[in-house]
């Protein structure tokens, strides 16, 4: 099934400097806003493991005991031989408080996927990842994050991309 996009993308959006993950399907979105966008290692998706182009519905069928015990870790979920939510997050705030001081308060844009920018909700609320999230995003949207103080805060969620109301 092919995602569906609104066009065009909002002049506000193009305000912003572009990264992003530098897996073909971000760099692809990236391009089709017509986005200039310089890949960013950080912003790279949850790295899966063994479990890496496995539906949900295969792991559970695998082994449902084992997969509901590294589910119940929420946060600290990790596949065998992946990375961990836990781990993305401090990932991205590494890079983001490396690069705050050279970019000050300039408003950049990211093109990411699912884990990361799921990662970021649960560090921005406090969400252990355990149950439903706090916010239900829309993946046709903007999510607006911001980093300050080395805490993540989530700004406005679920902001169209075609429409005008961004606040930062």
């Amino acid at each position: 099934m092919q995602q569906q996009w609104p066009t065009p993308l909002a002049d506000e959006w193009h305000q912003r400097q572009w990264l992003c993950s530098p897996l073909s399907r971000a760099r692809q979105t990236a391009e089709y806003f017509q986005l200039q966008a310089k890949p960013e290692p950080a912003l790279i998706e949850m790295h899966w493991g063994d479990w890496e182009g496995k539906r949900l519905s295969e792991l559970r069928a695998q082994d449902p005991a084992e997969l509901q015990r590294i589910e119940a870790q929420g946060l600290h979920l990790r596949a065998p031989s992946g990375e961990s939510p836990a781990e993305v997050i401090t990932r991205l705030s590494e890079w983001a408080d490396a690069l705050l001081p050279l970019q000050g308060e300039l408003a950049l844009g990211a093109v990411s996927h699912k884990g990361v920018i799921r990662a970021l909700l649960a560090a921005a609320t406090g969400w252990d990842m355990l149950g439903k999230p706090p916010e239900r995003l829309d993946y046709r949207c903007g999510q607006l994050f911001r980093r300050a103080a080395g805490r993540w805060a989530l700004v406005q969620a679920n902001v169209p991309l075609s429409g005008s109301s961004t606040q930062g």
